[in-house]
């Protein structure tokens, strides 16, 4: 089991991955003693409810079933905050998140309001979840405008990754994790893209570099404001990509790479990013079965754009990369990033 010990201004952490995770958590959450309140996705539970069950050592004080983007909203924040109060769970208890980015996301969330702060445990069931959303604090839901524009910052009090979960998921579940891989490689590490494209990605110690690059992008910027934005690297796109078609629609994976190859095409047209490199990223996806175009145009997502989150005083912060594995941050107004596409990839 590999550990990577977290030391961040507004908590620190463990990130435990490979087999004994798990065991961790157990120990862990017998050391703090108190009641824990289970937010899990139903596929997860339905596959792994005795690997949950036996690493809490103790009944749970309740269990709200998640699935999918669908319920990744405020009623659903309400409807398990309700729940955890009926359930007696005080700020000396704990959430316990079991499940992919949705229900890590929504149960943050829930920990940094409940009671104005409890601790939460994040034990990510799906590779995107465990390369990305379950690291850094960033919790939220979706509002009908655009994508995680209600949520917090809030560090959890562990992360537990057994990559023996990722046996039961779907190829196409799988594969959204692996476009958030990609990302991390080409931002932080040309060395780690170069090994995508000659093997295959997803291994203990994939995961565990690419939790490494999140932390070091997410370290010294907890909040968000510098060099984290790198992290945004195709999601603009994606992330309004996902809003227009509908929630749960369009997998996140998947918006995100057509995403990355959008912009990079565009930075790569406009001088920024190395010529060549759009191709090579292409191929890196496609070999992954991960789609790289859309019909739906730039210019028809700007309204949706002007709610991201990135969007400060009218102009956005766009992330670019440099070189494969180094990326930049660009201000423009929305409208200014839609004229940069000429046209589809």
């Amino acid at each position: 089991m590999k550990t990577i010990n977290v030391k961040l201004k507004n908590g620190s952490y463990g990130i435990y991955i490979g087999t004994g995770a798990y065991g961790r958590l157990l120990n862990d959450l017998s050391i703090r003693k108190g009641k824990i309140f289970l937010v899990v996705d139903a596929n997860a539970m339905a596959y792994h409810s005795h690997v949950i069950l036996d690493a809490l050592g103790t009944e749970p004080a309740g269990i709200f079933f998640v699935d999918g983007e669908k319920e990744k909203n405020m009623t659903t924040v309400i409807n398990i905050l309700e729940q955890a109060a009926k359930s007696g769970i005080t700020r000396s208890d704990c959430f316990v998140s079991f499940g992919g980015g949705v229900c890590g996301d929504i149960t943050g969330l829930c920990a940094a309001v409940y009671m104005r702060g409890i601790d939460y445990y994040q034990v990510p069931t799906t590779l995107l979840s465990q390369v990305d959303s379950s690291v850094g604090g960033k919790t939220g839901v979706d509002l009908e405008q655009g994508k995680n524009l209600a949520g917090a910052f809030k560090q959890p009090s562990g992360v537990y990754i057994d990559t023996g979960v990722l046996r039961t998921l779907p190829l196409r579940e799988l594969n959204q994790g692996k476009a958030e891989m990609i990302k991390a490689a080409l931002i932080g590490d040309s060395n780690l893209f170069e090994n995508f494209e000659e093997n295959e990605i997803v291994s203990e110690d994939n995961i565990t570099r690419c939790v490494e690059i999140k932390l070091e992008f997410v370290s010294g910027d907890e909040l968000d404001t510098g060099k984290r934005m790198m992290l945004n690297f195709g999601h603009t796109i994606a992330h309004a990509l996902e809003t227009k078609v509908g929630y749960g629609e369009l997998p996140h994976g998947e918006a995100l790479a057509i995403g990355m190859a959008i912009a990079n095409k565009m930075a790569e047209e406009a001088g920024i990013s190395p010529k060549g490199s759009t191709k090579r990223i292409i191929n890196v996806l496609e070999k992954n079965s991960l789609p790289v175009n859309t019909d739906i145009r730039l210019n028809e997502l700007i309204p949706i754009m002007k709610n991201d989150k990135k969007n400060i005083d009218g102009r956005l912060k766009s992330i670019f990369l440099t070189d494969i594995g180094k990326a930049g941050i660009y201000s423009m107004t929305v409208e200014e990033f839609a004229e940069m596409e000429r046209k589809p990839v």
